[in-house]
């Protein structure tokens, strides 16, 4: 098991994100939202890659494994 996290933190008049895993980081201004951070999980590495959306879909349950997290394991 492991866990995910958006930070965000102010520097002078900036803004830096950092996000591990599938929590994301939206901006809300007046009424529009943007999403600011991508999600670590396989189906978005997978199509950020350029694998066909239904390649994608196929995998099922799959697609939402994290690729990276904070505490995970790594298995030999």
């Amino acid at each position: 098991m492991g866990t995910t996290l958006v930070a965000a933190w102010f520097e002078d008049r900036f803004v830096n994100l950092a996000n591990v895993g599938d929590s994301r980081a939206y901006l809300i201004h007046g009424k529009s939202i943007e999403q600011l951070t991508v999600d670590g999980d396989l189906a978005s590495g997978l199509l950020a890659a350029g694998t066909p959306p239904e390649q994608v879909r196929d995998l099922g349950a799959l697609a939402r494994a994290l690729r990276e997290c904070i505490g995970g394991c790594h298995i030999s």
